[in-house]
């Protein structure tokens, strides 16, 4: 017989998991794009991270609201 492989839990645990990562990935960026917003000039690679972070950050609220829950 096969041992299934990996860390078992329920659903209920691992959406919760999930949820708590997401917002605190979207509680990071978010500080991240306020520091890079409140530069007086931004540099490139700054700029770049700007742009992806908030992509990102309208993402994670659209899978948060798969999940019920909102930021």
């Amino acid at each position: 017989m096969n041992e299934p492989k990996g860390l078992q839990l329920d659903f209920e645990t691992a959406d919760k998991i999930t949820v708590c990562n997401l917002k605190e990935a979207y509680a990071y960026m978010s500080n991240e794009c306020a520091e890079i917003e409140a530069l007086d000039e931004i540099p490139v690679h700054k700029g770049e991270d700007l742009v992806y972070n908030k992509n990102m950050l309208k993402h994670i609220k659209e899978v948060l609201k798969y999940f019920g829950e909102t930021v």
